[in-house]
Formats: C-alpha cells, sequence, structure tokens
C-alpha cells in the first residue's frame, strides 16, 4: 500500500523553526558568552517557537497531549518537544500533568500563559 501522509500542524521541522517575531536569534555561540549561556539561549528560542504553536492550539481547546504533538517525529524530535515543554513549564506558560508512570502527557494553559516571559 502507497504511504500516506497524514497532515498535522506538528509535522514542520522541529530542528529549524521559524523565527519568533521577526527576531533573529543567531545559532551561533557569541564572544561573549559561554557554552552553557549559548545552549540555554538556543533551547529557549525552541521553547518560545513550540509555544507559538501550543498557543494557537490551547486557545481553541482546553488541553492537548504531547502524543498529538510527536505523533510523526523520530525520537530526538519528540525528546527536544518534551524538553522545550518543561522549560516552559519551568516559565510558567503551561502546565504539564501525568496521572502516572508512561501515561500521556496532558498540556494545558500556566499561569503567565497569557503573557510569558520567555
Amino acid at each position: 500500500a502507497p504511504h500516506e501522509d497524514v497532515h498535522n500542524e506538528w509535522n514542520q521541522d522541529y530542528e529549524f523553526p521559524h523565527s519568533v517575531g521577526g527576531q533573529q536569534v543567531s545559532e551561533e555561540q557569541q564572544v561573549d558568552e559561554t557554552i552553557e549561556q549559548f545552549e540555554e539561549r538556543v533551547l529557549n528560542k525552541r521553547a518560545a517557537q513550540l509555544f507559538i504553536s501550543v498557543r494557537s492550539r490551547l486557545l481553541k481547546t482546553d488541553s492537548m497531549v504531547l502524543s498529538e504533538m510527536t505523533h510523526r517525529n523520530d525520537k530526538k524530535q519528540a525528546a527536544q518537544k518534551f524538553y522545550s515543554l518543561l522549560v516552559l513549564k519551568k516559565f510558567k506558560a503551561l502546565e504539564i500533568t501525568q496521572p502516572k508512570p508512561y501515561a500521556d502527557i496532558t498540556i494545558t494553559r500556566g499561569p503567565l500563559f497569557e503573557n510569558p516571559i520567555l
């Protein structure tokens, strides 16, 4: 049977996301930053870009699950999205809950969903 691509808004390439709000964040380490600062900046940028997608979805519905976002991703992409969710939870933009080990992770609006500082 021929392989059919299922349309899913999460299929976009997460490795090279579009710039957020026109801001260009350099993917190269700056001379005045440590490797740790550089890595944190790149990870925070990824989280901010994921938030844009998740936010538009959560404006239409109360919750969503991680498996919806990682449906056709490889392990690396799924891990990146999961890590970005943890960053967004840290910034209180989102809440993430998991009822038991290995259960799907539910994503809902966090206390700072409307005005996150990312």
